[in-house]
């Protein structure tokens, strides 16, 4: 398991709904705050390193980059 803080602007909820659409799953952070913190958070669970984790972590690693404006859509990397 692993704890990812996200830029302040990030809004691990909303990240969630198009991770899944992107067929990746995390746990949002406000998940495990009964007071709703942690919004910019989430947490990654994988019982092994292999290539399918390996390519949900690059794809999540472009949705966030695209969220801060990091990159573009047609710039995202397909692993």
């Amino acid at each position: 398991m692993l704890w990812v803080e996200l830029p302040q602007n990030i809004d691990s909820l909303s990240l969630f709904g198009a991770a899944l659409e992107q067929e990746v799953a995390f746990a949002p952070g406000p998940l495990f705050s009964r007071q709703g913190k942690y919004n910019n958070f989430i947490r990654v669970s994988a019982g092994v390193l292999n290539d399918q984790v390996i390519s949900a972590i690059v794809r999540l690693g472009g949705m966030v980059r695209r969220e801060v404006g990091v990159i573009k859509d047609n710039d995202l990397i397909q692993p």
